[in-house]
């Protein structure tokens, strides 16, 4: 409605009774109407077209329609415009009808008059706009409600996604792994389109260098060529964010410029937006996580904060795995470098301090056989000497053994298992017994000096620290397992330790981790300390 001016269109065949409401429209003076007629409801949306109108008074017997079907055929030509409908005298039900269709108000033609007449247009016109603006307020909150369940949902999801995450980490040993399952985790829980991890190189090309992706990638790395040089290729979103160690959002690939020169490949891969997100390790950028979207501005500020503290935990868990990777590393090299003292150890008591023994008991021994001639008195004093070389012998021979034992692989183990047994009986008088069922036949020489280093380990916690009396020592064997279980009645370990506290047991625990054995320490039944590993065999011998 233009200001102080009100149109009207006229849908009425009837030319008098169009006659007459243009005349009571004339006589109210305080309002200026205009008003244009067609005599065809088929005719409204042109008559619209060409003079718009701000109400439509309507005629419900008209040429081409009749009825109510009017009112809902006018609502349908002109849904935005109000309506009055003019009915008979005797027709009041009709125009209440009328208007529970969508009409604004009814009139009866017989009773018109001009106050009646102007009373209605105004009514109508303003009953439509309220109901207008309570559809727009409806439609504003229906749509808020809509976008704010949308923006939960999808906050919703970024939590679980964060939460399996977090699991994946704590479960971490190894890098690769880890970021595999994180990008993983990312498609399948986040929903989104790819993630990828790339480490900055420090080359100087400044590449970044990719170290796990899944999604939609078809070649997109190796197409992009990203680096975080300050270049032409760095000034993308991973490229920046390793750079400046800021989140960098993507908001839109086919309107930012700055992704020019990745818009091709991303529209292609169905990529809309992404985000960039640094992974920071003791104050320095090291690489970046990178998250790609099927829409545009998928990142709102909550998903940013959340996904910044995916990546400070993500961070977090590379620095730590490769810290864990480290230690092992050195325990491996300590490991490694103990077997070779012991092994030269072994040799030495074996080639050297054996030998001397041996020299020694057959010096005393001529030396007793000369004493009976000429000094009967020595006698029993050399024969008490032999017997301490001969017990030392025994002893040294032992500890050879138990330092540098034979071949283990085929069934060398168990013969192994059973000196050391005999041995612990030799050098410490405590019963230690050796028990072996199944076919002991194990072809990786690796894993059988694990085991029997594990085994030796566990028995001299037994003697050391446990106070045993009483030990035994046995060997399973499967088709497709080798199990070994070391039993003490000592004072048994604490429920509350952890089996890997101490450096015996951490060594246990890491000879059982480089062939991938099963350990299990815990307190025996009627107490003492029960150590069991099972190694799964990978070829088994007939």
């Amino acid at each position: 409605m233009t200001e102080d001016l009100i149109r009207i269109l006229l849908v009425e065949d009837s030319l008098s009774d169009a006659v007459l409401l243009e005349e009571s429209l004339r006589a109210v003076r305080r309002v200026r109407t205009s008003m244009s007629r067609v005599a065809q409801l088929g005719l409204v949306g042109d008559a619209l077209k060409a003079n718009p109108a701000d109400i439509i008074l309507l005629d419900l017997n008209l040429p081409d329609s009749r009825g109510l079907d009017t009112v809902r055929r006018a609502i349908l030509e002109a849904p935005n415009i109000p309506i009055v409908v003019m009915t008979g005298l005797d027709d009041e039900d009709t125009g209440l009808e009328a208007m529970r269709l969508g009409a604004q108000d009814f009139l009866m033609k017989g009773e018109l008059d001009k106050w009646s007449l102007m009373r209605a247009i105004r009514h109508a016109i303003e009953r439509k706009q309220t109901q207008q603006a309570l559809q727009r307020a409806y439609d504003e909150l229906e749509q808020k409600v809509l976008d704010r369940t949308a923006e939960l949902q999808r906050l919703n999801q970024d939590l679980r996604m964060v939460s399996a995450c977090n699991e994946a980490l704590v479960r971490a040993t190894d890098e690769q792994a880890l970021l595999s399952s994180i990008c993983q985790i990312i498609l399948d829980v986040g929903g989104y389109r790819m993630a990828w991890v790339g480490f900055a190189d420090n080359g100087p090309d400044k590449r970044v260098v990719p170290a796990a992706s899944v999604g939609f990638e078809q070649g997109y790395m190796e197409a992009a060529r990203i680096t975080w040089a300050d270049d032409e290729r760095g000034q993308g979103p991973a490229g920046v964010a390793i750079r400046t160690g800021q989140v960098r959002v993507a908001q839109d690939f086919l309107a930012d410029p700055e992704l020019s020169l990745w818009r091709e490949l991303a529209v292609q891969r169905g990529f809309r937006s992404s985000i960039a997100l640094p992974l920071v390790s003791g104050g320095q950028t090291i690489g970046a996580l990178m998250l790609y979207a099927g829409q545009p501005a998928a990142f709102d500020e909550k998903q940013i904060d959340l996904l910044r503290q995916l990546a400070d935990d993500l961070a977090f868990g590379i620095t730590a795995v490769r810290t864990q990777g480290a230690l092992r590393r050195v325990e491996r090299e300590v490991l490694e470098a103990t077997e070779r003292e012991q092994q030269r150890l072994g040799r030495d008591l074996h080639d050297s301090i054996q030998g001397s023994l041996a020299g020694i008991k057959m010096m005393l021994e001529a030396a007793k056989r000369t004493a009976c001639d000429t000094a009967p008195d020595l006698v029993d004093q050399l024969h008490e000497i032999v017997n301490v070389t001969d017990d030392t012998l025994k002893q040294t021979r032992g500890l050879a053994r138990s330092l540098c034992p034979m071949e283990l692989a085929g069934d060398g183990l168990a013969r192994a298992l059973d000196r050391l047994a005999v041995t612990t009986n030799s050098l410490y008088r405590i019963p230690c017994t050796f028990d072996c069922t199944g076919k002991s036949w194990i072809d990786d020489e690796q894993a059988a000096t694990q085991l029997y280093y594990i085994t030796h380990e566990a028995v001299n916690n037994a003697l050391k620290h446990a106070k045993a009396k009483q030990i035994a020592i046995r060997l399973h064997s499967l088709p497709q397992e080798i199990s070994v279980s070391i039993e003490d009645d000592g004072v048994g370990i604490s429920e509350n330790s952890c089996p890997t506290g101490g450096l015996g047991l951490r060594t246990m625990s890491y000879r059982a981790t480089m062939i991938g054995a099963r350990l299990d320490i815990h307190r025996g039944q009627d107490g003492g300390t029960v150590v069991e590993c099972q190694w799964q065999a990978k070829r088994q011998q007939a």
